[in-house]
């Protein structure tokens, strides 16, 4: 069942997702034989995507997806007390949306990353909101302008910590169009989202902590880095960082979202200056995001 309810709050996760989880002092092949059979019965359905490029390999392409299937979702609504309807689960529902899936489970490992960390440790609490559950709450701001969409949002609460944190992540997987003044336009507009407090009246997040940049490289992190210096209040608010490591193209690039480095200082601020993923302990001032 937790597996299960795992599953159905990220949608989409790999075994080794599952075993970051729920299987931290087993093996991955554990993972993979708990998963193997509730596919067999069932409960999950089991996907494949393509490369995107045939001559490169892709590490979602490379293993399989898992995604709640009938009996999984049956299970699922029973025990969060919701409808059946409400939970994405036939085959059609499953193959909906691929052209951001690789794009989404970018957002997932840092996600789960997140949670794995609150598990080891429990002083720690993480509050995943995804990309469809923040989409859904913009008709509270009918319209008005400064409004944007994240890739997802993490809420971090520690007893260090004078109210919880959130980082607001955005996945930056393929060149833009337009380029550097694409992301530059963005950085602008999370600003002005801020100052209009978007985000606290209608998701709730009281302290965006950080907005976070993720880029497949360091060099493209570094790019995006100088586009921000000259934005007021961005060494504070701004981080940028890479998602994947690749040796070769014949190898399975290897993400950099895991646990372990959420401590380590790996995020560029707009200077050059490099930051860790976890927030520092704060003061109890109100916070000032620009």
């Amino acid at each position: 069942m937790d597996v299960l309810a795992s599953v159905y709050r990220h949608r989409f996760l790999t075994a080794a997702h599952v075993h970051a989880l729920h299987f931290q002092t087993a093996s991955l092949r554990v993972a993979q034989i708990r998963l193997q059979r509730l596919w067999s019965a069932r409960f999950l359905d089991r996907l494949y995507i393509a490369p995107e490029t045939p001559d490169v390999r892709d590490r979602f392409a490379s293993q399989p997806l898992y995604t709640l299937a009938l009996g999984g979702a049956q299970r699922v609504a029973a025990a969060q007390g919701v409808s059946l309807s409400q939970i994405p689960h036939t085959k059609s529902e499953n193959r909906r949306g691929f052209a951001r899936l690789r794009h989404n489970l970018v957002f997932t490992d840092l996600a789960v990353a997140f949670e794995t960390l609150a598990a080891r440790e429990p002083t720690w609490r993480a509050t995943v909101t995804r990309e469809d559950v923040l989409r859904r709450a913009l008709p509270v701001w009918k319209g008005r302008p400064s409004a944007i969409v994240p890739d997802g949002a993490i809420t971090l609460s520690h007893p260090t910590l004078a109210k919880p944190q959130t980082i607001l992540v955005e996945v930056v997987r393929a060149g833009a169009r337009a380029g550097n003044r694409t992301v530059q336009r963005k950085l602008f507009r999370y600003r002005d989202a801020l100052r209009a407090g978007f985000f606290r009246e209608v998701h709730g997040f009281e302290w965006v902590r950080t907005v976070l940049f993720l880029t497949p490289s360091m060099a493209r992190a570094k790019n995006f880095a100088v586009l921000a210096r000259d934005i007021p209040g961005g060494e504070r608010l701004l981080r940028f960082g890479a998602y994947e490591t690749r040796s070769s193209n014949r190898l399975a690039p290897t993400t950099l979202l895991t646990a372990e480095r959420l401590g380590e200082s790996v995020l560029l601020t707009p200077t050059g200056k490099l930051v860790p993923f976890l927030p520092p302990p704060s003061n109890p001032s109100t916070p000032s995001h620009v």
